[in-house]
């Protein structure tokens, strides 16, 4: 239902209006160099 109304619990307020982040999850990898084992084969 579009028009229901929601429980005052569930959309309360919180953090007291401070600032946070929101950043998805991220993973950063520049290079990655094997000294040892075999060349994966190209498909």
């Amino acid at each position: 239902a579009p028009n229901a109304a929601m429980n005052p619990e569930a959309i309360g307020l919180t953090g007291g209006d401070q600032p946070h982040t929101n950043l998805p999850p991220y993973l950063a990898l520049n290079f990655c160099i094997a000294y040892q084992g075999e060349f994966p084969p190209r498909p």
